[in-house]
């Protein structure tokens, strides 16, 4: 062998050694995405209820509107206050125009929507957001949607620090599926 071949040998190893935790967890990701990743459908959602999202920042309260079909979305604020949000048409093309009133005690949200991101797999790279919808009656747990996002490897490792994030069943086409399928009158596994 010549010593040029020897040299590229030992550049291609070195290569796949200093990325062969990337390598796997690429590996481990795309398994993810395949097996655990997007909608589930476990019940039957019903159009035209209520909702209530998770307290906190203001934007939580627009996420239910994605389903279209919604009465009201109850929503606490930082500061614990109670309301309930409407949608009346669109500002333009693509944003919503809401109208935030005092709660209506005769009307209960019947679906509750929650967003949870996390750490997954014991490795910082990972992160799984996963929506929830849930019957408020029953306690049972309606739909999942789950999308995952991976850095194959830690910025400071790349040339300028580039950001290595890959992500599967993003809020894109995905999402509008499981948006517009959440009412169908079957569910489906």
């Amino acid at each position: 062998m010549s010593k040029a071949v020897i040299f590229l040998l030992i550049v291609i190893c070195g290569a796949t050694l200093y990325n062969f935790d990337a390598l796997t967890g690429r590996w481990k990701f795309d398994n993810l995405c395949e097996t655990e990743g997007g909608p589930k459908f476990l019940g039957v959602v019903e159009p035209n209820k209520g909702w209530l999202v998770e307290p906190g920042n203001l934007a939580t309260f627009e996420s239910p509107f994605a389903f279209e079909k919604v009465d009201f979305v109850r929503f606490t604020d930082e500061s614990g206050r109670k309301f309930d949000v409407r949608s009346d048409g669109y500002i333009g093309s693509n944003e919503r125009k809401y109208i935030r009133s005092e709660v209506d005690a005769s009307k209960l949200p019947r679906y509750a929507l929650s967003i949870q991101i996390q750490g997954f797999h014991n490795d910082e790279r990972f992160k799984r957001t996963l929506y929830t919808v849930t019957d408020l009656v029953t306690a049972d747990v309606l739909a999942t949607y789950t999308s995952f996002s991976y850095s194959w490897t830690k910025p400071e490792r790349t040339l300028l620090a580039a950001p290595t994030v890959k992500v599967c069943w993003s809020d894109g086409p995905a999402y509008k599926t499981f948006s517009k399928n959440l009412y169908l009158r079957e569910a489906k596994k």
